[in-house]
């Protein structure tokens, strides 16, 4: 009898599982390819990131320092952070020697834990000052920059002459000869302290009158006079001759006299113009 023996074709059957292999290897490495491409995208944000956190927590961690330097550990060996020089811009009007009481104080002391908040207050007190900004300059400067009120008239009260600013701030006494401005008679000091504004009715006219004057090419702004009288009306004294403006409209009062004695060669010829009267100019000549 005869037996068969059935032997399986081992090459065919082993050519599937290798087929297999091959599939499931190349998955394989296309899923490693993406992970390796996912983790080089979030690597590089994730370094930024905390580079931008350190640096942000860095800057507000000095600015802290520099507003409370209390906090700051200062370790320089010596006189390496000691102020030694104190510089000062924009004073036309302040002297070194009005300001030496506020700034000598600083000379000597660590940069970082003198009290420049402190003296901005300090010296925005002072009359003349309007604004200041103070910053260090490393390792032992101080920059002090001024913003001044700019003197805009003479106040006189009392046989004294006294500044006033644009705001009507009062600034003290100041000798006559330094500026050409012009003197405002007629209002009461009495009870304002320099540094304050001037309440007086009248003062605000006279600021207005003063700014509309420098528009005059002719009008001397340092002979002239200003003159508030009962309810603040005004009366302007040039060098040869007077000009009662009344109150308000000052702009359009002061044009209708410059229409008018722009072409007169000889300003001297009339003594008083009346310009208080809507559409009106009334003219005094000097032998009336």
């Amino acid at each position: 009898m005869y037996f068969y023996k059935y032997k399986p074709n081992k090459k065919s059957q082993g050519s599937k599982p290798k087929f297999r292999n091959r599939k499931g290897l190349s998955a394989g490495l296309k899923r490693y390819a993406k992970l390796v491409i996912i983790v080089l995208a979030i690597v590089p944000a994730l370094y930024l990131a905390d580079k931008t956190i350190a640096l942000a927590h860095s800057r507000l961690s000095f600015a802290g320092h520099i507003d409370n330097m209390s906090i700051f550990p200062v370790n320089f060996p010596g006189d390496y952070l000691k102020i030694k020089t104190v510089t000062v811009t924009g004073n036309k009007f302040l002297t070194e020697e009005e300001l030496s009481p506020y700034l000598n104080e600083l000379k000597g002391t660590n940069i970082f834990k003198a009290g420049l908040k402190t003296l901005v207050l300090r010296l925005k007190e002072h009359p003349w000052i309007k604004d200041v900004t103070v910053k260090r300059e490393l390792p032992s400067s101080i920059q002090v920059n001024i913003l001044e009120r700019i003197p805009a008239l003479y106040v006189s009260s009392s046989g004294k002459l006294y500044l006033a600013d644009e705001e009507g701030i009062l600034l003290g006494e100041k000798p006559a000869s330094l500026l050409s401005l012009p003197v405002v008679y007629g209002v009461s000091l009495t009870g304002i302290k320099t540094g304050e504004k001037i309440s007086a009715e009248g003062i605000q006219s006279a600021l207005e009158v003063k700014r509309e004057l420098t528009a005059i090419p002719w009008v001397d702004i340092s002979s002239s006079g200003i003159e508030v009288g009962e309810r603040a009306q005004i009366t302007l004294h040039l060098t040869d001759y007077s000009i009662r403006l009344g109150k308000g409209r000052y702009k359009e009062k002061l044009k209708r006299f410059y229409e008018l004695a722009k072409n007169i060669k000889d300003k001297g010829s009339f003594k008083e113009i009346d310009l208080r009267f809507e559409n009106q100019v009334i003219v005094r000549g000097s032998g009336t």
